[in-house]
């Protein structure tokens, strides 16, 4: 028969060379694994804090907030019910929901004047307009997901960036100047 002393030291370092690739495989998957439940673990923490922010607000019962905010939600072709709250024990200001979609005011908002009220509902309901809240948690899930890969984190930077820049761009062509909203967002 026909034998040569190659395959045999062959074979080993293949068998070898396969165990070692698979040990690393494993290995990889399971950082993988963790990194990935670390970041959805964050996302439901920070989902944790802001239902607990949520709780312990109230809607605003100020007239002049409600006229205001009706009439920039059928500037802006929005149909669905918008609540507005607020929680005083916090300076946040911020929207979510997808059904019915909340803006959370800041606990001094109550003293703004009505061109600034007109502003950030003007910047916030063009958030809930655009889905942009959907969209930056599903981004963020993505990135959770592919927690390795620096172009799920430099996208959903840029998504979020972009968001922002698109409702100070509504804010303008619902009526305030550049350089007014400018001052606003300063003084905030």
């Amino acid at each position: 028969s026909w034998e040569t002393s190659l395959v045999a030291p062959a074979a080993v370092f293949l068998q070898q060379s396969l165990g070692f690739l698979g040990n690393t495989r494993q290995a990889a998957v399971t950082i993988w694994i963790a990194g990935a439940a670390a970041g959805m673990l964050l996302l439901l923490y920070s989902a944790g804090r802001l239902a607990w922010v949520a709780i312990g607000a109230h809607p605003v019962e100020d007239a002049r907030w409600a006229a205001i905010a009706e009439e920039v939600r059928s500037r802006l072709g929005i149909r669905r019910p918008v609540r507005l709250l607020q929680n005083r024990s916090v300076p946040f200001l911020g929207t979510w929901g997808i059904l019915v979609p909340r803006v959370l005011l800041p606990r001094d908002a109550e003293a703004w004047p009505d061109e600034r009220v007109r502003m950030v509902l003007a910047h916030e309901l063009s958030h809930i307009q655009r889905h942009d809240w959907v969209v930056q948690v599903l981004a963020d899930a993505a990135r959770a997901i592919y927690w390795f890969n620096p172009i799920f984190w430099l996208a959903s930077s840029r998504l979020r960036r972009e968001s922002e820049y698109a409702c100070d761009d509504a804010v303008v062509r619902l009526g305030s100047t550049g350089t007014r909203y400018a001052e606003e967002l300063l003084a905030m």
